[in-house]
């Protein structure tokens, strides 16, 4: 293995390492509320940078009768010491069919696409309004514009 190859594979690792770190102080702080400031609000705030999240499916403005799957793709940036930014998985996922919301489940990780499967056969004929919303671990979060498929029977 050249030197080269054995740099990449250390990073990656420093990478993955510090993602799983994140999650797992997440974790840690929203079980015991975390550090409260003085005012007692949330004294947890380590990243600026939001999750990314765009539509894959369906296309706006579809009818659909039967099972759509609805897909995204989502990943929340982390920046490291260097300055550099790292992508890495988003910490929730859900997606909105007519405000009710569903939990999306990853479906391919290495291009960090979620998915929903909507059984659109069990709902009345008429527009719905769909979008998705995405949480990376410090409670950053973004969703996409919301766009609007018909279900004719």
């Amino acid at each position: 293995m050249s030197g080269r190859e054995t740099m990449a594979r250390r990073d990656l690792g420093i990478k993955v390492a510090i993602g799983c770190i994140m999650f797992a102080t997440a974790i840690f702080l929203s079980a015991c509320r975390g550090p409260t400031g003085p005012n007692g609000q949330d004294a947890f705030v380590p990243d600026s940078l939001i999750p990314v999240v765009e539509w894959l499916e369906p296309d706006v403005d579809v009818t659909v009768d039967s099972l759509v799957i609805l897909r995204i793709k989502a990943f929340d940036r982390i920046g490291l010491d260097d300055g550099s930014i790292a992508e890495t998985f988003a910490w929730r996922i859900s997606f909105f069919i007519a405000g009710d919301e569903f939990a999306g489940s990853l479906e391919d990780s290495a291009r960090k696409i979620y998915s929903y499967r909507w059984n659109a056969a069990r709902y009345p004929e008429a527009p719905y309004p769909l979008s998705a919303k995405v949480w990376d671990v410090t409670r950053n979060t973004a969703s996409t514009p919301t766009i609007v498929v018909w279900v004719r029977h």
